[in-house]
């Protein structure tokens, strides 16, 4: 079979039980082959729904954008701690660190840029 740029992608689920669990839980599972290799990967979940690929990518990858945007305003505008996990926190944490920036420059807010963010956070 000759080499394709096209990802094959699988999408699946299964009741699985480990052997220190009380309950058997649903594990959705990714199988991906590319050019470079295969690339599985595995959410154990309590939800029933939605079907897996809808789990996986709408879901389970969504949450991981949410936490490169959190990861984002702690490194990028010098946001210190984030203890607390709730979504209202992390709120919260960004808008202090944007009004923190925004009393350091004389832009207007809504022409800033994440570079720009950086570099005026940055200008302590």
């Amino acid at each position: 079979m000759p080499p394709t740029s096209a990802a094959m992608r699988l999408y699946e689920d299964v009741d699985y039980q480990a052997g220190s669990w009380s309950r058997a839980g649903r594990v959705v599972f990714k199988a991906e082959v590319t050019s470079l290799g295969d690339n599985p990967r595995f959410v154990v979940t309590s939800l029933t729904d939605p079907a897996p690929e809808l789990l996986y990518r709408d879901l389970y990858c969504a949450r991981g954008q949410d936490e490169n945007f959190i990861k984002a305003i702690k490194n990028d505008l010098g946001s210190d701690r984030t203890s607390d996990h709730g979504f209202l926190a992390c709120v919260h944490a960004g808008e202090t660190a944007l009004g923190a920036c925004s009393k350091r420059s004389t832009q207007d807010p809504r022409s800033w840029t994440l570079a720009a963010l950086r570099w005026i956070g940055k200008a302590k």
